[in-house]
């Protein structure tokens, strides 16, 4: 089962109560305030998840101190409980003041989550980073329509790259939405994603709260 969460900053977010000294330590790493704040919404928010996933696993934990959300060298989350690694996927977006994240255990595959709010993209850009196919996609569809149907694409490929472990080291355009998805509100509409070198990635997208978002799963061999 793979579980995911919303998050929203609040004033009650206190990092003492929240993280543990190695996790201070990395988050010393971001000098402005405002991004260390999405980094300690996105600990709070993945914390909150994971400690809900491990209770319905039968392990009825409280304290989100007891939890270590460390980056790995690829920028992959690992998880720790004491000093323990906990076999999970986890993934965590952040965009202004709301935290997306979800969790799995890792035989379940890799994830990956993006959330983005919606806006125009430059013609720079969208030649940067998106193919023919996506553009013409994009342009079928009225000015509303089609600034979300970028940003959703983006958030796909941030997904999907997530999920592999690669980020924006590897050219986003090799991922490539097909279609695309279904009409409607239901967040998690299947996104028909081609990747360059390897088993098409499940991906699933929509709207949350008026922003764009998605969620890639890759199967855990898929390096």
């Amino acid at each position: 089962m793979i579980r995911w969460l919303l998050g929203h900053d609040t004033p009650a977010l206190n990092e003492a109560e929240i993280c543990t000294p190695a996790e201070r330590a990395d988050g010393q790493r971001f000098r402005h305030p405002g991004r260390r704040r999405q980094w300690l919404l996105g600990r709070a928010t993945a914390k909150t998840l994971i400690l809900r996933h491990v209770r319905e696993s039968g392990r009825p934990i409280e304290d989100p101190r007891r939890l270590s959300i460390l980056t790995a060298g690829s920028g992959t989350p690992r998880v720790i409980l004491d000093d323990t690694e906990l076999p999970l996927s986890l993934s965590i977006s952040h965009s202004g003041d709301t935290a997306l994240c979800a969790v799995c255990q890792r035989e379940r595959g890799r994830l990956g989550v993006d959330i983005e709010r919606v806006e125009p993209r430059s013609a720079a850009f969208a030649s940067d980073y998106f193919t023919r196919r996506e553009l013409e996609l994009a342009e079928s569809l009225d000015r509303e329509g089609r600034d979300f149907a970028l940003t959703l694409f983006w958030c796909a490929k941030e997904a999907v790259l997530k999920a592999l472990g690669t980020g924006l080291g590897r050219d986003p355009r090799e991922v490539e939405v097909l279609a695309l998805p279904a009409s409607g509100n239901d967040p998690a509409r299947s996104l028909p994603v081609k990747l360059a070198d390897r088993p098409a990635p499940a991906v699933c997208c929509g709207r949350l709260e008026g922003m764009a978002c998605a969620m890639a799963v890759l199967p855990e061999r898929c390096h």
